[in-house]
């Protein structure tokens, strides 16, 4: 049986701040836009809401991630991405997606804890698959192996809805 590290209490607040978007595309921060802000901008026109999947979601995400970046380390500019999810289609595709409306180079961790079978590890492309979330540490050694710098030019998006509160596997 695999055993984890206990590393103590925290809140995802302590972790993310307010630089949460929730699935309405409208975020915690009032500084940062919501869709309907950048709907113009980004010639969404539309109300409806794109789903995480589509290439307009990454569009809204990534002036986000932008701004954010900006009131967090002014003149610094995202240059590279870093994502984790837990599931490898739509997370997938949404990692894609978001690279490409960035204009951003990244890797994505998908995990999930799959204790009835081996830990195994497996590379497609630019996604990072596993069967453990304990893998994690693994895949931010990979990443910097791979030449894909983790600092401030960096940014990382955590799918928090079932990523972070409640792993899937888990």
């Amino acid at each position: 049986m695999t055993s984890y590290e206990v590393a103590g209490l925290t809140s995802l607040q302590k972790i993310l701040g307010n630089f949460v978007v929730y699935r309405n595309l409208i975020p915690a921060d009032v500084r940062l836009p919501s869709i309907d802000d950048l709907r113009q901008q980004l010639n969404l026109g539309s109300k409806v809401l794109p789903r995480k999947a589509d290439p307009q979601y990454a569009s809204v995400v990534a002036a986000m991630l932008r701004q954010a970046r900006e009131l967090d380390l002014p003149r610094v500019t995202i240059r590279r991405l870093i994502y984790v999810g837990d599931t490898r289609l739509n997370d997938g595709t949404a990692f894609r997606n978001l690279c490409a409306a960035g204009d951003w180079p990244g890797w994505a961790f998908i995990g999930r804890d799959e204790m009835d079978r081996a830990a195994h590890v497996e590379i497609k492309g630019p996604l990072y698959i596993a069967n453990r979330w304990s893998a994690l540490r693994d895949f931010l050694s990979f990443v910097d192996s791979q030449g894909l710098a983790l600092d401030e030019e960096t940014a990382v998006v955590i799918d928090v809805d079932k990523t972070v509160i409640g792993a899937r596997g888990r």
